[in-house]
């Protein structure tokens, strides 16, 4: 029985130790994966964009509320012109004073109604009202406010893509060229000047499109951001650009 444990035991700490090698493993290529591998992309249109930005817009959140509130306020406002009901009840119990304790219950009920209180309750209904048309009015504002930055922050994202997708289309297209002047100038039907020159407008032609990727990552932190869409979240514009 003792041999058969000392046999085994080598085996056992190789297999514990190939367990503890491959869980290293995994962790540090959890660790040094680019987050783009667990982003989330989304399609969205316009009107889905802006379906959601008016969902989520925290200040439209809160201006509804308040027309909320303002539709409260009139109701008790006019609560004010229908009689009141008061019920009150009470009972007293006696033990320990007289020979055989006691109880006694007492009700009241009241009645209240206002024939007339100078307008005031009627000035009170129509200020409330007045608050509810501008309560309503400011929603109205911050709804169309948040609708025209959307459309311009996703009109802007399309434009950028286009420009991106045009300077990418130039960059391939310079490379070609300057393939194709290398191969001329090789056969000496073109200067090195000529090569030169191709090269140096490659430079530009890069850097255009280079800061036409920046427009389109800025332009989508500017929609992601309208639309209250987590960081990790890749947007893909549904949508053309058409212009003439």
């Amino acid at each position: 029985m003792k041999f058969w444990l000392e046999e085994m035991e080598p085996n056992l700490r190789l297999n514990m130790g190939s367990k503890s090698l491959i869980l290293f493993v995994i962790f540090i290529v959890t660790i040094f994966l680019p987050l783009s591998i667990f982003a989330e992309e989304i399609a969205l249109t316009l009107d889905e964009a802006i379906s959601i930005g008016l969902r989520d817009n925290r200040g439209i959140l809160l201006e509804a509320e308040e027309v909320k509130k303002a539709k409260l306020k009139i109701a008790e406002a006019q609560a004010e012109l229908f009689p009141t009901l008061d019920f009150t009840s009470g009972r007293t119990y006696t033990t320990g004073y007289y020979a055989k304790d006691t109880g006694k219950t007492s009700t009241q009920t009241t009645l209240k109604q206002y024939l007339y209180k100078g307008g005031k309750t009627i000035n009170k209904i129509k200020y409330n009202e007045h608050q509810l048309k501008v309560t309503n009015a400011l929603l109205e504002k911050a709804q169309l406010e948040t609708i025209l930055d959307i459309k311009k922050s996703f009109y802007t994202f399309l434009l950028a893509l286009d420009f991106a997708n045009l300077n990418s289309d130039i960059f391939k297209n310079t490379q070609k060229h300057i393939d194709f002047i290398e191969r001329r100038y090789q056969n000496g039907e073109v200067s090195e000047t000529e090569v030169l020159r191709i090269k140096e407008s490659l430079k530009n032609v890069e850097s255009a499109y280079e800061a036409s990727i920046n427009q389109v990552e800025s332009a989508q932190v500017l929609l992601r951001n309208l639309l209250f869409l987590n960081d990790d979240i890749t947007i893909k514009a549904d949508g053309n650009f058409n212009y003439e």
